[in-house]
């Protein structure tokens, strides 16, 4: 008979390095995770605090900066990080916060819905809100049919009027005026309406102890050992 007697203090103590080294790749993978499933839930709340909902330019406006093993800083955000400012959505954050609304350019649009409906229905979604590409058609040289700024000639108190600033509508056979859209506003009073980030923060919080442990189990299960 042999006696053997072995000690497992070091065996142990590799394991539960092993598996500490596998913490920071399993919490990236659950932030990564959490993180997009967040910000798939903000883009449906938008319909409910948005009004009119929400643009597909405003919906696809959310983007995730995902964490790494060796960076675990992540964010969901509407403005970019750095790098091309056109594409952020800077026009959320007064819903968001509340505050003084700017436009893009120079004036706030507002339409007029009567007539959008009633003159350029395909223009219009069905939440009311105008797309893109009528500002663009009505922008567009030599339109004889739209045009932006004040009618000229128009009433005499038209004249320096800014009131009436927006896109206007003349009829190709009466020469008749309709305002598509008022551009009167340069800006407005904005009061908080869509509380995104407490959304984001309670849904966030609520789903990532779940994500943890199932990334966790999967960041065990692809130990290698050698």
């Amino acid at each position: 008979m042999i006696d053997i007697k072995y000690d497992f203090t070091k065996t142990l103590g590799d394991l539960e390095e092993i598996v500490r080294n596998q913490v920071p790749f399993a919490t990236s993978l659950a932030m990564n995770r959490t993180l997009t499933k967040t910000r798939q839930h903000i883009k449906s709340a938008m319909d409910d605090h948005i009004e009119g909902g929400p643009t597909p330019f405003t919906r696809s406006g959310m983007r995730v900066y995902a964490t790494s093993k060796h960076n675990l800083h992540g964010a969901i955000a509407f403005t970019t990080l750095g790098g091309d400012n056109e594409k952020s959505r800077f026009y959320m954050k007064e819903l968001m916060y509340s505050g003084n609304k700017k436009p893009r350019r120079a004036r706030i649009p507002e339409p007029v819905i009567k007539n959008m409906k009633k003159f350029a229905p395909r223009y219009l979604t069905p939440r009311g809100n105008i797309r893109r590409d009528f500002y663009s058609m009505a922008r567009a040289k030599g339109n004889k049919q739209y045009f932006i700024g004040i009618p000229q000639p128009g009433k005499k108190q038209w004249k320096g009027n800014d009131n009436l600033v927006g896109i206007w509508r003349r009829d190709k056979e009466s020469g008749k005026l309709n305002m598509m859209v008022s551009l009167k506003r340069s800006s407005r009073q904005q009061r908080k309406t869509f509380p995104a980030p407490e959304l984001a923060r309670k849904f966030y919080d609520d789903n990532f102890p779940k994500e943890m442990r199932e990334a966790f189990v999967e960041a065990v299960r692809t130990i290698r050992v050698f």
